[in-house]
């Protein structure tokens, strides 16, 4: 159980580390899920310090989020640091996202268009 914790800890400072690098060290490479429902990847790149929205069949890359074009960014920490919850807002997408870390490795995102009340909300995968 301790070391589900700790890999758990650490994933989820990994995911905050992409948009807040002033409070946690990165680790180098990229880390991807999948949302099925649409075929998209989020690759997140701690190298480059962006997240990729990719067409996950394609491997065409749809938009890439940086902290240049993302606003309101914010973080909370779960259940004693075992879960993750980030936010932000794009502008140039017109949406706000929150990405929640799971006790399975896969995250929670919901994505609030501006344009609807509906929020998409799924879990995507981890690969």
């Amino acid at each position: 159980m301790k070391k589900l914790f700790a890999v758990l800890l650490l994933i989820a400072v990994c995911l905050a580390g992409v948009f807040a690098q002033d409070y946690f060290e990165l680790p180098d490479g990229q880390v991807s899920w999948i949302d099925e429902k649409w075929d998209a990847e989020w690759v997140f790149d701690f190298d480059n310090e962006v997240v990729i929205l990719k067409d996950a069949k394609k491997g065409d890359v749809i938009f890439t989020f940086t902290e240049d074009n993302i606003t309101d960014f914010d973080y909370e920490i779960l259940a004693g640091g075992a879960k993750l919850s980030i936010w932000c807002y794009c502008p140039a997408t017109y949406r706000a996202y929150k990405f929640t870390s799971r006790y399975d490795f896969d995250i929670n995102m919901q994505i609030a268009p501006d344009w609807t009340d509906d929020i998409y909300d799924t879990v995507i995968k981890l690969q």
